[in-house]
């Protein structure tokens, strides 16, 4: 809990990230993902952005579907130690769809955060789930 208050999460929210880089943020999962801010407002989305402008973007986004902006949280690159902990006080990683995560999927696994994933058709959409075959194959 010491940890999300130092990264300026809420102590008792549930936690749902994408640390993926935000050009991978596209229009149908962060619908998705806001819709999920709607069915419970006691989860926050934590987001690497490190643009004032993705920022804004993706406020403005969230405002308009009637979730407030605060609710969104944006981290910025940390050093690689700071990296796995933060992949580690997340409840849950956010993949994306088209180009899904590829190392941060790993590293979450590592730490023993889950990644929600849904398959694509392509290898790069297919990378969160090859590795969840993998580990049941291990």
């Amino acid at each position: 809990k010491e940890r999300r208050a130092a990264e300026g999460l809420p102590r008792e929210a549930v936690v749902l990230a994408c640390h993926s880089r935000s050009n991978k943020y596209e229009p149908e999962a962060f619908s998705d993902w806001l819709a999920l801010l709607q069915r419970d407002p006691g989860t926050v989305l934590w987001l690497l952005a490190e643009d004032d402008t993705t920022r804004s973007n993706l406020r403005a986004e969230a405002a308009a579907r009637g979730v407030h902006p605060t609710r969104l949280i944006f981290a910025s690159k940390a050093s690689r130690s700071d990296y796995f902990s933060r992949l580690a006080i997340a409840d849950l990683m956010l993949d994306t769809r088209h180009y899904s995560a590829h190392t941060v999927a790993a590293d979450s696994l590592w730490v023993g955060t889950p990644v929600l994933t849904l398959p694509g058709e392509g290898f790069a959409s297919r990378v969160a789930t090859s590795l969840y075959s993998a580990m049941d194959s291990a």
